[in-house]
């Protein structure tokens, strides 16, 4: 469905196994289809955009525990 509406990639993320993989969509044998571009999973791993160059995210950042605000 996404490949023929024309997203150019997307994104997984898992937060029971901490990580992320990024598709993008390919002119594959039988048309467009999705193949994976990058893979992070825990630790100091990131993942990068092929559609925003430049772009990446550091899965500590986004699997880092939140902190509760104190109640005054």
């Amino acid at each position: 469905m996404y490949e023929f509406q024309g997203v150019r990639e997307y994104w997984i993320v898992d937060i029971d196994r901490k990580s992320i993989d990024v598709l993008e969509n390919v002119q594959g044998k039988f048309g467009n289809e999705f193949r994976l571009f990058s893979r992070g999973c825990g630790g100091t791993a990131s993942v990068e955009s092929k559609v925003w160059e430049g772009f990446s995210v550091e899965l500590a950042y986004i699997f880092a525990p939140l902190r509760k605000k104190p109640i005054v």
